[in-house]
């Protein structure tokens, strides 16, 4: 999870899969030291665990070693220590400067070396199109 605001969709979709597939979720955040950063990830991080609680699914979370500027590198690197069956990111080149100007990170991710399976997810808008969608 990073600080996107869509970031929380994946969520629902990483529930229901860990559900049926009875297995446990590794998160991981990049770390940050501006202090309203760091409480906006902090806060991801307890949704997660409330998310994945409620539904007796069994969560990890990890707060990266580096910040968001190596944060790809980071999630790589823990999905290969943690042996993860999946990589899920959310699709978010479309309206971002960094899929216009160069490679977006989620071509980095989908070609790990470690040819983990990645599960990218396009964010939707909620109904209204007044906003974003947190199931």
């Amino acid at each position: 999870m990073d600080l996107q605001q869509e970031t929380r969709q994946k969520v629902a979709l990483v529930a229901d899969m860990a559900k049926y597939f009875d297995c446990r979720v590794h998160l991981i955040t990049p770390r940050e030291t501006d202090e309203y950063l760091h409480r906006q990830l902090t806060n991801n991080i307890r949704f997660a665990e409330q998310f994945f609680g409620e539904r007796g699914i069994g969560m990890d979370a990890t707060i990266a070693e580096s910040d968001s500027s190596n944060f790809v590198a980071a999630v790589l690197d823990h999905a290969e220590k943690t042996h993860a069956d999946l990589i899920t990111i959310m699709n978010l080149s479309r309206g971002n400067i960094f899929g216009v100007l160069g490679v977006p990170y989620e071509q980095d991710v989908i070609t790990n070396q470690a040819m983990i399976p990645v599960m990218l997810m396009n964010p939707r808008e909620s109904a209204a199109g007044s906003g974003w969608s947190f199931q």
